[in-house]
């Protein structure tokens, strides 16, 4: 039982390494997937982290989602992005526990005062290791729902957001 609860409940660092072979990239690329921190910290100003992250020398970061958690304060992912946003290319995509924060539009000035750029529903053209590549996010589908909304406007949405980054992507080839 203690066991299990522990597995359960563990939040500590896990860092899984993929190799994905493909001949649209003529150099190795390092990208660094940083997903479900929900503000937690991780050593003094996200030290722990940090190291880690450094430690595999990233060409890239991409945040993808509940990087800030709704409950927990923002202080967590605020340390987090001031220590990396000037040492990596940074990209960040929405996650369901973003669009949960009653203050949700006061999270991209945050994001942007620390240089990390944004994927709502856009791409970036970007040169990394003497390659340029396409970077694509589309917010998480629970952005678009609202009281307001039902699920299909907000899955159409969506799918809009997704359609959009594909032509876009498509333009930019």
């Amino acid at each position: 039982l203690a066991a299990f609860c522990t597995a359960a409940l563990w939040q500590g660092l896990a860092i899984t390494s993929y190799t994905f072979p493909t001949e649209k990239l003529t150099a190795p690329l390092r990208v660094a997937v940083l997903t479900d921190l929900h503000s937690t910290q991780y050593g003094p100003e996200q030290s722990q982290l940090v190291t880690a992250l450094e430690q595999q020398s990233p060409d890239l970061v991409v945040l993808v989602g509940d990087i800030i958690d709704d409950k927990a304060p923002l202080s967590g992912a605020t340390a987090l992005f001031q220590a990396i946003g000037s040492k990596f290319p940074c990209y960040y995509v929405t996650g369901n526990h973003e669009w949960r924060r009653e203050d949700v539009s006061t999270l991209w000035p945050i994001l942007e005062e620390y240089g990390i750029h944004i994927l709502s529903g856009n791409c970036e053209q970007i040169t990394v290791q003497g390659q340029t590549i396409c970077l694509c996010g589309v917010d998480d589908p629970s952005s678009f729902v609202n009281s307001n909304l039902q699920y299909n406007s907000a899955y159409k949405s969506w799918t809009e957001q997704l359609n959009a980054c594909r032509l876009q992507a498509e333009e930019d080839q």
